[in-house]
């Protein structure tokens, strides 16, 4: 079977790609129950876990006790070899989403009340219209919030993958595509940025609902981006494999429907901000700072060396 496999947990939301061996500890640790449902290309269906052979679900043996005083030898060797088995496990991040949450909903409320007063009392012709789009936004943030309430994990660092869980749907790149990860201040908030070598697995792995949701959020796009030039240059032409042999991406992006507007989406971010992918305060669990160098020292244990082009 192929060495990339995908599973759902609770038959909602899909994880992967992961290596078979990935999704065997997890089986294996109990992190994953028999039931949940996985996939990989050689299957026509998703089916529980317990049901597909190919799987070894078979806890490993429990080591003998340590000796009561190992050398200093052994002891060391046992230290480097457990700092890097920590360094390749799979960690989730799972930001404060209550907290964030119930300040999202002060903030629209907040808004809401103003909004409802430019309404009501009016100082001027426009004051309503802005009242209105005011409000409107107010109830996004209320929708965001509920949303907000139920995420558990913002992304999820697995040896060879880097996980995006947004709001919206997730997606998942390896760390061969992550050129840098870096952390920037935009709007007085400090972000962390993530610039990749190429768009296709990106693309390729996008779920259908944070799909949806960028596509829609282009015209809003447009509007931040308000004074820069949203069309790309020649540089962008080695990011996604669509475009070999293309002279003018710009025109070459309309063709493409949907998944030519996402590749617009990613490159407008990079003018703007200098990375594609983008990290809020919503999905922090810990300092930026700490979190840059975790995704740091995940990229680096991959073997991704800055600047190299893996194709």
């Amino acid at each position: 079977m192929s060495g990339h496999w995908f599973y759902s947990a609770d038959g909602r939301r899909q994880v992967g790609p992961v290596t078979k061996a990935e999704l065997e500890g997890l089986l294996a640790r109990g992190e994953l129950d028999a039931t949940a449902l996985v996939w990989t290309d050689a299957m026509a269906d998703w089916r529980p876990a317990a049901e597909v052979a190919a799987l070894d679900r078979t806890r490993p043996a429990a080591p003998p006790p340590l000796p009561a005083a190992p050398s200093p030898g052994v002891a060391a060797h046992t230290q480097t070899t457990a700092t890097r088995q920590v360094a390749l496990e799979r960690v989730e991040i799972r930001p404060r989403s209550h907290r964030n949450a119930l300040l999202l909903v002060g903030c629209a409320l907040f808004l809401g009340a103003g909004a409802l007063a430019m309404i009501q009392w009016p100082e001027s012709d426009t004051d309503p219209w802005w009242g209105g789009g005011i409000l409107a936004f107010a109830v996004l943030c209320l929708y965001g919030a509920g949303r907000m309430w139920r995420r558990k994990t913002s992304m999820v660092l697995a040896p060879d993958h880097l996980e995006q869980v947004t709001l919206y749907g997730s997606a998942a790149v390896p760390w061969s595509d992550v050129e840098k990860v870096g952390a920037l201040s935009y709007l007085g908030q400090k972000i962390i940025g993530v610039r990749l070598r190429s768009y296709d697995a990106y693309l390729a792995n996008l779920s259908p609902e944070l799909a949806g949701t960028l596509t829609k959020a282009m015209p809003l796009v447009r509007v931040a981006a308000t004074g820069v030039s949203m069309l790309p240059g020649s540089e962008f032409l080695t990011l996604w494999s669509r475009l070999d042999g293309v002279s003018d991406p710009g025109d070459a992006l309309k063709g493409f429907g949907k998944v030519g507007d996402l590749a617009g989406l990613l490159m407008a971010s990079r003018k703007m901000l200098g990375y594609d992918l983008t990290f809020g305060w919503a999905d922090f669990d810990r300092p930026v700072d700490e979190l840059v160098r975790l995704l740091e020292q995940y990229r680096s244990a991959a073997g991704v060396v800055e600047g190299a082009n893996p194709r």
